[in-house]
């Protein structure tokens, strides 16, 4: 399955192009790729939408109400399967975010055991969260941060039969959704945000030291990991720490960019 676009602009070093990212713009201290993603799934908006429905958090018994279950099994598994993932595709590649989470939801009626629904979902209602905050609506921002969370923790439930690589970027968006929430609701987070990031710390130090992929791909997990230490360390007031994994970032972006100027 070929890997949908992102949602968030991102400096495109960082991961190969095509791969899913979610690089919340609180984090984009560094140059944004001109055409990384598509530029109206990250415009902002004066009169925000009212949040998207997310069918990916139904219960079990809500669903079935709701008349999903007995829908699903109108379809053989193989058919749920292939338009579950042709609804993903399509939810990458909406032309707005409400478009977007229609299609993941449908990825979710027809395969609920589909990660990428959930991922995409994740994806969504994090840029909704971001959205709200800035506008000074915090109750709905910390629902949404929420719902974000729990998706992705849903969607990281789902991932024994993904390909390593998408593991590794799963993961390292999870974590970025932990220090976004931290970052853009920090005051009023108290010890939540701390516990935030202290998640998204145990996930990245996984890939700190990456060996998993062939070298240009270890340094561009490293990478992120570098720059997403430095925003974890830096928000917990560990100013040495947070000095050392940003000059590891810049290091593997220089040594990034020689390698490509040189192909």
């Amino acid at each position: 399955m070929t890997a949908p676009k992102s949602f968030f602009r991102l400096p495109e070093w960082i991961f190969p192009v095509g791969a899913i990212l979610l690089m919340f713009w609180a984090m984009a201290d560094c140059a944004l790729a001109k055409d990384d993603a598509p530029a109206h799934l990250s415009k902002q908006s004066e009169n925000l939408p009212p949040v998207t429905e997310c069918q990916l958090l139904l219960s079990d018994a809500e669903a079935a109400e709701q008349g999903f279950v007995r829908q699903r099994r109108m379809y053989p598994a193989s058919s749920r399967q292939r338009l579950s993932e042709q609804a993903v595709r399509e939810g990458f590649n909406a032309a707005t975010q409400k478009e977007a989470m229609a299609c993941f939801n449908r990825a979710w009626r027809f395969n609920p055991e589909n990660p990428m629904a959930y991922w995409g979902a994740g994806i969504v209602r994090g840029g909704e969260a971001m959205r709200y905050g800035e506008k000074n609506n915090l109750d709905i921002a910390r629902k949404c941060w929420d719902d974000c969370l729990k998706l992705f923790e849903m969607g990281a439930q789902l991932l024994n039969h993904v390909s390593s690589v998408r593991k590794v970027e799963f993961q390292m968006d999870q974590a970025q959704s932990y220090i976004s929430y931290a970052d853009t609701m920090k005051d009023h987070l108290d010890d939540h945000g701390k516990a935030l990031l202290g998640k998204a710390e145990a996930i990245v130090l996984q890939y700190y030291n990456c060996t998993l992929f062939k070298p240009e791909e270890n340094r561009r997990v490293k990478t992120r990991a570098a720059w997403q230490l430095w925003k974890i360390y830096a928000a917990l007031g560990k100013n040495e720490e947070a000095e050392k994994y940003n000059k590891e970032a810049e290091g593997f972006l220089r040594e990034y960019l020689r390698e490509t100027d040189g192909k």
